[in-house]
């Protein structure tokens, strides 16, 4: 039985404007010929993965990276019906799901001899049991650690790569690497990362093994680095409208998602009286102030209030005292006529973006939008 209260409009609210997520997908396919893979992990970093897929879907995407069997299996069922739609897991399942990675169709990044070994013993198993059929085998993407050192084969590591080709269990079809600092333009280690790239794919194809899909762009290289593109590109951060960092210049993008609150009360503090956990705000003259019903709970974390504010009436209104857990509260005095039930915008259309407000909480925007909560309804508009 649905909630009554999601059928009635919500105190807070994340707006995704679909019409500006298409068009950051035809925006990035106007710069790149490269086959896109957009990347919806944790839950479409936000917007809710379910919706995304189908909107990008629709708009011609066909190959979707996410980061765990649980978001691989949302998408899949998501565009259930739809012919040719490929679905990577970037980082790591559990060789006791190996049956749902084949059920679901889903392509599995494969970094070490020792998860390779893990993963095709249990569809032998698996095999064995008849839980999956004796025919069965599982695309793979082969990663490659050039520098970033977290996951993937180490780049001399050609015999263990090399041994991939000869179990039947497995299709290997891409070969990928992850760039530490291509948010960096000027930084040399994206070029010495490509460079370790090439050579392995290079000796791996003097062996005989080529792969039909070779990637390595995130969404900062695919903006500084377009001679990097390859077979195809992951596209994350940007779809969504955000910069991956500072230094990194946006084509024509629009924010995808934006926080909207509501005036839930007003009054007038005195001069001198204390606002908020541990008194850390004390106004200098009489002010009016307004709560507002989000904070940390909802992922509007504390650090946003050291110099933030919100937007009322198109005006600033800058937040007061410590963010709690569900409230927070900003100064209106300035803003002539404002009453209960305002909309307040706290970053996207209209105000802050969402990289604003992370830098002031010495942060990135990725973190920013990931940690809008569950309990903020997400409010399609096409």
């Amino acid at each position: 039985m649905e909630l009554l209260s999601k059928q009635r409009k919500a105190k807070l609210e994340a707006c995704i404007s679909l019409e500006h997520l298409i068009h950051n997908f035809r925006t990035v396919r106007t710069l790149c010929s490269s086959r896109i893979c957009c990347v919806i992990k944790a839950d479409a970093y936000g917007h809710g993965a379910w919706q995304c897929a189908k909107t990008l879907a629709d708009a011609g995407a066909d190959f979707f990276a996410v980061s765990s069997i649980a978001e691989a299996e949302e998408v899949r069922l998501a565009l259930e019906g739809r012919e040719g739609i490929d679905i990577l897991i970037l980082g790591y399942t559990m060789p006791a799901d190996a049956d749902l990675l084949l059920r679901y169709d889903i392509s599995q990044a494969v970094y070490s001899p020792e998860y390779a070994d893990a993963l095709c013993r249990a569809i032998r198993e698996y095999k064995l049991d008849g839980v999956l059929p004796a025919d069965a085998v599982l695309k793979i993407h082969v990663k490659i650690d050039t520098g970033m050192n977290r996951i993937g084969y180490a780049p001399d590591d050609i015999p263990s790569i090399l041994a991939l080709s000869g179990i039947r269990d497995f299709a290997p079809v891409g070969i990928f690497t992850h760039f530490a600092q291509s948010d960096t333009p000027a930084s040399p280690m994206t070029s010495m990362q490509f460079s370790t790239f090439e050579r392995t794919v290079a000796a791996l194809a003097a062996h005989g093994m080529q792969f039909p899909l070779r990637h390595v762009c995130n969404s900062a290289a695919v903006t500084n680095f377009p001679e990097m593109h390859l077979d195809m590109v992951r596209w994350g951060i940007e779809l969504y409208g955000l910069r991956p960092s500072g230094d990194t210049v946006l084509p024509d993008l629009k924010p995808v998602m934006t926080l909207k609150t509501v005036v839930s009360h007003i009054h007038t503090v005195p001069a001198g009286a204390s606002v908020g956990y541990g008194a850390a705000f004390k106004p200098d003259r009489d002010i009016q102030l307004a709560t507002l019903p989000i904070g940390y709970a909802d992922g509007f974390i504390r650090a946003y209030g050291d110099g933030g504010f919100a937007v009322i009436r198109g005006k600033h209104a800058p937040i007061c005292g410590r963010i709690c857990m569900d409230q927070c509260m900003v100064d209106v005095t300035d803003i002539p006529g404002v009453r209960t039930g305002d909309e307040v915008v706290l970053f996207g259309e209209g105000a802050p973006s969402a990289d604003d407000i992370a830098a002031r909480a010495g942060t990135i925007g990725y973190e920013v939008l990931c940690l809008i909560g569950k309990r903020v309804p997400r409010v399609y508009t096409k």
